[in-house]
C-alpha cells in the first residue's frame, strides 16, 4: 500500500523508471491477494487478483490466476477453478516456468478429485508430468519437486480404488524425495505410503514407513 501511494505520488519518473515501479506495485498487489486468500478474505483477494490475470507480464498474470483459482475452489466454485487453472498455462508455457506449471497441474488434478473425477485428474497430472519431464517419467533426474505431482498421482489411483497403482506412483514419490533429500517430501510419501499399505491389508509393509 506504502509503495502504491509512493507511486502515485511521483511526479518526475522516466519512462522505464515508471514501467519497473508498475510492475512492482502489480507484484506487490499480488501477493496481498495470496495473503488475503489464506486469511480467509476470498471477496477481496478474489477482485485484487483478477485485476492482473490479463497483465502482460507472464509470471503476473500466472500468479493471479493461480489465486483466482484457489478463491473459487475455497468458495465452492469448482469450475471457476478449472477455468483459471486453464487459463494460467498459456502465461506459465510463455515463461517457461516448469515447476510452476507442474504445481499448476496437481492443482487441476485435485479440483478434479474435488468433483469426483479422478480419471480425469489423471489425464491431466500425466500431461503435465509427461511436459515437464520430457517424457522421462517418474523416475526422471530433473531439478523439479516431482513428488508432489506423483503424490497426486498416487492419491487419484486411491481415488479410483486402484490401490496396487496407487502404491506405485507413492513409491516413485518416495523416490524423488530421497533424491532430493527433502525432509518434507519423505515425511509425506512415507506417510502416504503407510496410509495405502493399511488399506491394501499389508500392515508389515506399513509399519516400514512409520
Amino acid at each position: 500500500i506504502r509503495t502504491l501511494q509512493r507511486a502515485q505520488d511521483s511526479k518526475k519518473v522516466s519512462a522505464d523508471g515508471l514501467s519497473s515501479l508498475t510492475l512492482s506495485v502489480a507484484r506487490l498487489q499480488c501477493k496481498l491477494a495470496e495473503t488475503l486468500r489464506l486469511l480467509g478474505s476470498l471477496d477481496e483477494s478474489l477482485t485484487l487478483a483478477a485485476a492482473h490475470d490479463r497483465h502482460d507480464h507472464p509470471a503476473l498474470a500466472a500468479s493471479s490466476l493461480l489465486t483466482v483459482a484457489r478463491c473459487h475452489a475455497q468458495n465452492g466454485d469448482l469450475d471457476g477453478a478449472v477455468t483459471a487453472l486453464n487459463r494460467s498455462f498459456a502465461p506459465l508455457l510463455a515463461e517457461g516456468d516448469l515447476a510452476t506449471i507442474l504445481h499448476t497441474y496437481s492443482e487441476l488434478a485435485r479440483i478434479h478429485l474435488l468433483r469426483n473425477e479422478p480419471d480425469q485428474g489423471l489425464e491431466e497430472v500425466m500431461e503435465g508430468l509427461d511436459l515437464c519431464t520430457l517424457g522421462e517419467g517418474p523416475r526422471a533426474p530433473v531439478d523439479l519437486p516431482l513428488w508432489r505431482c506423483l503424490l497426486s498421482i498416487s492419491e487419484l489411483h486411491r481415488s479410483a480404488k486402484r490401490l496396487d497403482e496407487a502404491v506405485v506412483w507413492a513409491n516413485h514419490a518416495l523416490f524423488q524425495a530421497e533424491r532430493r533429500e527433502d525432509e518434507l517430501a519423505l515425511l509425506r510419501t512415507h506417510a502416504q505410503l503407510a496410509f495405502l499399505l493399511r488399506l491394501a491389508e499389508r500392515p508389515t509393509s506399513a509399519e516400514q514407513h512409520l
